[in-house]
């Protein structure tokens, strides 16, 4: 009986153990298709981006002031196309496949601001927003994936284009030991701080399924938070006075060389 018992679990454990094994090829195997089906998407948004950047810059003719702007509007949201489909690859390579690949490189603080900001500037502009960008030139590098980081601010800033209820985004960045915060504020429609921790969860927009206005955009703060901390860096939010949001991406500062 014992024997007969002990063979029962070691054959229940072994079989558990394939269905685990087969389980992870089969996630495995799904997770490379929709990784490789988000590369393929981004081959026509690429096409149609160089489109309209030619059209912009001349390239095809004179424009008049309407199809300038609507060229505008198009390359501005073949960007965010583009940043959206590069975030459902990394959550799949992160949440299925195990397997993101990071291109950490030195990078400069106020470029990647510089380039988030250049990603959404039209629609700032149409809804009358100023950016306040008091970022220095002079900061120490940060040792980061410039793209994804890139994305993470653009991210950032229609979250806040959304969300903003009054006044300017103010940016700015400064050392915090061996870091690099730069800080995101605007004032933002009504939140508690409860409200603002569940927004902070990874699957956040999928909770809010029937809510009549989801109060996130594209993968929402916990991706952002998420694909920080991916490349030891990290996304930190709070709840000021006056009802202003301070988001903050705290970045790995490059090390000096050793006797410097």
């Amino acid at each position: 009986m014992i024997y007969f018992l002990a063979g029962t679990v070691l054959g229940a454990f072994f079989a558990v153990v394939a269905g685990l094994l087969i389980h992870r090829r089969t996630r495995h195997k799904i997770s490379r298709f929709l990784a490789f089906a988000g590369h393929e998407m981004n081959t026509p948004a690429t096409a149609l981006r160089l489109t309209t950047l030619n059209f912009l810059e001349g390239i095809f003719g004179d424009l008049t002031a309407d199809q300038k702007s609507w060229l505008e509007i198009m390359n501005e949201q073949t960007v965010r196309l583009a940043f959206l489909v590069g975030d459902l690859r990394d959550f799949v390579h992160l949440e299925m496949g195990d397997d993101l690949s990071l291109r950490l490189q030195p990078s400069k603080v106020h470029e990647i601001a510089s380039e988030a900001i250049l990603s959404i500037k039209r629609g700032l502009e149409q809804s009358s927003i100023l950016v306040e960008n008091s970022i220095p030139d002079n900061l120490p590098e940060v040792l980061v994936d410039p793209d994804r980081v890139i994305r993470v601010l653009s991210s950032l800033l229609f979250y806040a284009r959304k969300f903003r209820k009054e006044g300017p985004l103010r940016l700015s960045a400064a050392v915090n030991g061996v870091w690099i915060d730069i800080g995101f504020r605007f004032v933002i429609n009504p939140m508690t701080p409860q409200e603002l921790e569940k927004s902070l969860d990874l699957f956040y927009p999928a909770q809010l399924a029937h809510s009549p206005m989801m109060q996130s955009t594209g993968f929402g703060l916990g991706f952002a938070r998420h694909l920080m901390q991916s490349q030891g860096a990290d996304m930190i939010a709070q709840l000021n006075s006056g009802g202003e949001l301070s988001l903050t991406l705290r970045l790995p500062k490059v090390e000096a060389p050793h006797g410097h």
